[in-house]
């Protein structure tokens, strides 16, 4: 099952060394496929700052077990026409 967008979903914040592939974020967050908008990506931010896009209920979770690298969610509100 792929990411569903049309879910709540949050801008989740992390440090690391390098940029990560994909692959070493799901791993690093135990994150499955319908959990990481992988159309998104992983953004560099600046030097060591890294941004992803997971569902909310993903961000609560790796929230809550304080996971290293970890630095916080962003809100991720849905944007259309006015």
């Amino acid at each position: 099952m792929s990411f569903d967008k049309s879910k709540p979903s949050v801008l989740l914040e992390f440090n690391a060394a390098a940029q990560p592939s994909l692959d070493e974020v799901k791993r690093l967050f135990k994150l499955a496929d319908n959990e990481i908008d992988e159309k998104f990506g992983v953004i560099a931010l600046a030097k060591q700052d890294y941004v992803i896009v997971v569902s909310a209920e993903a961000g609560k979770r790796i929230e809550k077990a304080s996971i290293p690298g970890f630095k916080q969610n962003w809100s991720n509100p849905p944007i259309g026409p006015m």
